[in-house]
């Protein structure tokens, strides 16, 4: 049951976990060294041996439509999942990690068994450990677990697919009756296996990784316009995608304290035409969007001087070192 899962674990302090991300599922285990092997043993028998009981099956059904729907109330996750559509058109991008209520009301236990025994074999497994044990006892506890077990297949081929091409900015508006208006714009960019990615993660830095970033200085600081700036890179085996979110006061989207015009068409219009953002006046006013897309603009437009440069690149080194600390 969960509850004996859980119960070795959690009574020793332990934690347990899980996640799905667009390409991969990780299940996290973190105890005391002294009972490392209770979490291999419990991780690989409930990889390895689970049973899916019908029961148990179609109760967790419930659970997921709820988080579903929890998702739909948080504006970030619903963003995020409308703007995968917008970018990813006839790509399995476009879908969402947690599927709809009615996908998973009509998934049966016949197939996720299939998926399993597809997908959950050594050759499509990583185990990644960090443990003050050395090495040889660590290999010998996986010896000892159900890990050792697992399946031999062919490697999975990585699937490749095409993205589509884009020519004009895509858009969606969604009424919620919120507090606050919330953005988030999307651009594609490189592959994980891409050289590239290292220089988006500079870019990542100059806009929005810190408080000492363009984006955070311009909207909060200078601004007040806005509380919260997030600027992340998502990379996948076919493409890539740089992420701009922050919410506001939603008469701040173009002027500050001034938006009255709310047809999305002139919004869009007033951003967009010509594909400059030239239309906007009054420049001592700017709202959030102006804001951002003048960022944008000044990153291609304008060399970064080697002062800026060496300060980002410094807080993307220690900010790596303290991660890999943690």
């Amino acid at each position: 049951t969960s509850s004996e899962i859980i119960s070795p674990i959690y009574n020793k302090g332990g934690y347990l976990n899980a996640f799905t991300s667009k390409n991969s599922t990780c299940f996290i285990g973190q105890m005391s060294s002294e009972f490392t092997h209770v979490i291999f043993n419990i991780l690989s028998d409930m990889l390895l041996n689970s049973v899916f009981k019908e029961d148990v099956f179609n109760l967790e059904k419930s659970v997921i439509i709820e988080e579903i729907n929890q998702g739909l109330d948080e504006p970030s996750k619903y963003l995020f999942n409308q703007i995968y559509k917008l970018m990813y058109e006839d790509h399995r991008l476009e879908n969402d990690i947690g599927g709809t209520p009615e996908d998973i009301l009509n998934i049966t236990r016949k197939d996720v068994i299939k998926y399993f025994k597809k997908y959950y074999c050594s050759s499509n497994i990583i185990i990644s450990i960090v443990t003050n044990l050395d090495k040889e006892q660590v290999l010998k506890k996986i010896v000892e677990s159900d890990f050792n077990n697992f399946k031999k297949k062919q490697k999975l081929p990585i699937q490749i697919s095409q993205v589509s091409e884009q020519t004009e900015p895509r858009y969606s508006l969604n009424y919620k009756k919120l507090e606050q208006t919330h953005i988030l714009i999307g651009i594609k960019t490189c592959n994980m296996f891409s050289d590239d990615r290292f220089g988006l993660d500079v870019i990542t830095s100059i806009l929005g990784g810190n408080m000492n970033s363009r984006l955070f200085i311009d909207l909060r600081e200078k601004n007040g316009l806005s509380y919260q700036i997030e600027v992340m890179n998502n990379y996948y085996e076919d493409t890539g995608a740089l992420f701009i979110y922050t919410s506001f006061d939603k008469d701040s989207i173009i002027y500050k304290n001034e938006f009255s015009d709310n047809s999305i068409d002139n919004l869009i219009n007033n951003l967009f035409g010509n594909n400059t953002n030239t239309n906007i006046k009054n420049e001592d006013n700017l709202g959030v969007l102006p804001i951002i897309l003048d960022n944008l603009v000044k990153l291609k437009t304008e060399f970064i001087n080697e002062l800026d440069l060496s300060n980002y690149i410094g807080y993307i080194t220690g900010n790596t070192d303290i991660r890999a600390a943690d």
